[in-house]
């Protein structure tokens, strides 16, 4: 289960900072980590947001059936939500997936991962819920965050991303700024810093080409 480890820091309420200690480390886990030919940069998105805040507050450990053709991630933890720990407790599942085989350890879960390190997710919004108790864990008073993503990732049979010369595979109409995709000419960018082997969203910051 994600969510068992203890952490404090701000709650998670959608304020412009805590969407940032989302976004930053998102991009900085496909540019430092390896080549990425297809990494798109980026975005919060406020319809994903939504459908996330809808959610949330059901306080259920199952996937949202109503959410559409979107990705999502749920953590849980019986401390004040640190959003930074969420995604690294995503994060950390790497260390059980096989990037050539496309596999998973027995007993391990890794789509959280594959979902954050996605190339081509470039939409992202997230919401949180204190819970009394959440359906389908056995603990109580729990924070609980869910994030979707679109395009969603997870497809079957392919790769989270692409092993190449960036950029070298962007989609028609984009131009390549610091080694990812970028769609325009202003865009809100990931600022990201290094978690072990994958770096993850910490804040979003409005960069100029």
């Amino acid at each position: 289960m994600q969510g068992q480890n203890k952490m404090v820091i701000n709650s998670f309420n959608s304020t412009d900072d805590q969407k940032n200690v989302y976004i930053k480390r998102r991009k900085q886990a496909k540019r430092k980590q390896l080549k990425i030919r297809d990494w798109q940069s980026s975005s919060w998105d406020v319809n994903l947001e939504r459908i996330a805040k809808e959610y949330a507050p059901k306080c259920v450990w199952v996937h949202n059936s109503g959410r559409g053709r979107t990705g999502e991630n749920l953590y849980a933890t019986t401390e004040k939500l640190n959003v930074e720990e969420g995604v690294r407790a995503w994060a950390r599942e790497a260390n059980y997936y096989t990037y050539e085989s496309m596999t998973c350890e027995k007993g391990k879960m890794c789509g959280h991962y594959t979902q954050v390190i996605w190339a081509t997710t470039d939409k992202v919004g997230c919401a949180d819920q204190f819970c009394e108790t959440v359906k389908g864990l056995p603990y109580k008073k729990l924070s609980f965050l869910v994030c979707n993503y679109l395009p969603p990732g997870n497809i079957l049979y392919h790769k989270p991303y692409n092993k190449g010369t960036p950029c070298s595979e962007c989609p028609d109409g984009f131009t390549c700024h610091r080694n990812l995709c970028s769609e325009y000419p202003f865009v809100q960018h990931l600022v990201l810093f290094e978690y072990c082997c994958v770096p993850y969203v910490l804040r979003i910051i409005l960069k100029m080409f």
